[in-house]
């Protein structure tokens, strides 16, 4: 599956046909196999659907965007700066679940 994926079929077969012993093919495999995992390792979340992170960019709007000092680039989390009636600043971190906007984001102080 993980060499399905990056389509990999016809490396490998090159690689079978070019080793001069199984020896040689399996260590060129390894090789692939481990560049793959690299490369899925280093690879972006997947973004959440548009719809949700329409939602997300009106409740920030709301907020004010001024506010926000962290957004991260999956739409996964979000840190605001908010002032209470003293004047006291308070970071409040946003993690929003997979299952945004049905369920409620889990918040921390």
């Amino acid at each position: 599956r993980l060499l399905a994926f990056h389509r990999q079929d016809h490396t490998i077969k090159e690689r079978l046909v070019q080793s001069s012993t199984i020896i040689a093919f399996m260590n060129e495999l390894k090789d692939i196999i481990d560049r793959i995992a690299v490369l899925r390792s280093t690879a972006s979340p997947a973004l959440p659907p548009a719809d949700s992170m329409q939602t997300i960019v009106d409740e920030l709007e709301g907020v004010g965007w001024e506010n926000v000092v962290r957004l991260d680039e999956g739409f996964r989390s979000v840190c605001l700066s908010l002032h209470d009636a003293h004047g006291r600043q308070h970071n409040l971190e946003l993690e929003f679940t997979a299952d945004f906007p049905a369920a409620a984001p889990r918040c921390r102080a």
